[in-house]
């Protein structure tokens, strides 16, 4: 019996001691960014900025004034709140096509900045403690992507978002 147990820790230590560790990169070489890797990181800035150039001129075709962010999406404040902050925020939205169609309405309750909701509403929750009620137009890259959110939001799409933030 002891003959077995020494077998099995015998077996145990070496099973153990074969495993190899994964090498390293040198200090004072860098991860090379491949061709196509490039040529993809092109292509999206072009996206972007054709996307830019389209929503900028339909900023400029609406009736209420917008601002731009500092990320890309374009922002209304509607009304501002002298309210008690809390670590949490209690978010209701609607997010619309660009000609006003309905597409997702929902209630969350997020920590800002934690990345819980499309990239442009955390952002604006996060930088606009105060504000109760907002409309936001936000470009694709900013609300949901290349991918979208079947079946109700294509590729590619901008959108516009109407947020109310209760607390």
């Amino acid at each position: 019996m002891q003959y077995v147990y020494s077998l099995i820790f015998f077996v145990t230590i070496l099973s153990g001691s074969c495993v190899k560790q994964q090498p390293q990169l040198p200090a004072n070489k860098s991860i090379a960014t491949d061709s196509s890797t490039l040529i993809l990181q092109q292509l999206n800035e072009k996206l972007i900025e054709a996307e830019d150039s389209l929503l900028t001129q339909y900023v400029a075709g609406q009736t209420e004034k917008y601002e731009k962010s500092e990320n890309g999406y374009w922002f209304r404040i509607i009304k501002i709140e002298n309210k008690k902050l809390s670590e949490n925020r209690e978010v209701s939205y609607s997010i619309y096509s660009l000609e006003n169609e309905l597409l997702i309405s929902d209630k969350k309750t997020i920590l800002p900045g934690k990345k819980e909701l499309i990239s442009a509403i955390d952002h604006f929750v996060f930088m606009h403690p105060h504000v109760s009620h907002a409309s936001l137009i936000i470009p694709w890259y900013q609300a949901y992507g290349v991918r979208g959110q079947a079946p109700k939001i294509n590729a590619y799409q901008s959108v516009k978002a109407k947020i109310s933030i209760i607390n």
